[in-house]
């Protein structure tokens, strides 16, 4: 019987040196596990600040994205504006040049009728000369005939 209380005692006394050893594997276990916990708490507050960088860079993209969207639309609403009004310019140009070539048209035309109209004022006042030289040939002869005959009757 003490034989069977001696073997339960140093396998008591195993089991608690066993025990002790394997607590103190356990602790250092716990200890490492605390570490690794420890980094992986540092690992997920680092994916985390991770992630919220990726949120706030995906909400600027999308902000850029609409204000990208809006920048076409008033890109294309100035390029509209833009087309209708080189449009609308070509056409006064047009207008411009043909009422520029309709006035140079009526001026030549103006000139000419005006050069004609001269041409035929210098003609008639050259027929009017020629003729006022007659009347005045006339005249003379009138008066030399009135004054024979004054000279005649007097005389």
């Amino acid at each position: 019987m003490w034989l069977g209380l001696g073997i339960a005692v140093v396998v008591a006394i195993a089991a608690a040196v066993l025990l002790q050893k394997k607590g103190g594997e356990i602790a250092k276990k716990d200890a490492v596990i605390g570490e690794k916990d420890s980094a992986i708490s540092q690992k997920e507050s680092e994916i985390s600040q991770k992630e919220n960088i990726v949120r706030q860079k995906d909400e600027l993209i999308a902000e850029k994205d609409k204000e990208i969207e809006r920048l076409t639309s008033e890109l294309a609403a100035v390029s509209a504006e833009r087309d209708e009004k080189r449009d609308a310019l070509e056409k006064l140009e047009e207008e411009f040049e043909t009422k520029v070539d309709d006035v140079v048209q009526s001026s030549i035309q103006k000139i000419a009728h005006a050069e004609q109209a001269k041409e035929e004022a210098v003609q008639a006042a050259q027929d009017n000369y020629e003729a006022a030289a007659e009347v005045h040939a006339l005249l003379k002869e009138k008066e030399a005939l009135i004054n024979k005959l004054q000279q005649q009757v007097t005389g």
